[in-house]
């Protein structure tokens, strides 16, 4: 039982002739992307130097922003392994810290997702199954720590 009955000549592709058609204009530019659009001055404008300095600060404030950001992210990513260890409270923490630092594992982000460790290269370390398992399900929680620590 349809709501409709069918119509000859009606489908998917081609719409009843009563169905009224409208063409939107397409969007500015502007529009799109909704940041407003940069006016640049003509030449028979002038640009004034005060603008000019108004416009470096800007930019430079934006770029100093940045790199706070990045030192941020590498103090996070490059925090040492000891401190991780400790923040997972793994028992024998200073037996473990050892493997690690010996295989040259100095860092938590060699066990972040996306890394090409694998546990079972852990356990012929000689780490058994529960700390190789707490070493790669850590990671967020403590980056998460980290950077709440950061920002206090």
């Amino acid at each position: 039982m349809a709501l409709v009955d069918r119509v000859s000549g009606v489908s998917d592709t081609s719409p009843p002739k009563s169905l009224k058609w409208e063409t939107l204009p397409a969007p500015t530019k502007k529009q799109r992307s909704g940041i407003p659009l940069l006016q640049v001055a003509s030449d028979d404008v002038p640009v004034s130097q005060s603008e000019v300095a108004n416009l470096m600060t800007e930019l430079i404030s934006e770029r100093n922003n940045k790199e706070m950001l990045m030192e941020a992210a590498s103090f996070v990513a490059n925090h040492p392994m000891i401190e991780y260890l400790k923040f997972l409270a793994l028992q024998n923490v200073d037996a473990v810290h050892k493997v690690l630092i010996d295989n040259s594992m100095l860092y938590h982000s060699i066990f972040a997702k996306g890394n090409p460790l694998e546990r079972g290269k852990l356990h012929s370390l000689g780490l058994d199954l529960g700390v190789a398992t707490a070493l790669f399900d850590g990671v967020a929680r403590f980056e998460l720590s980290l950077e709440i620590a950061t920002e206090i």
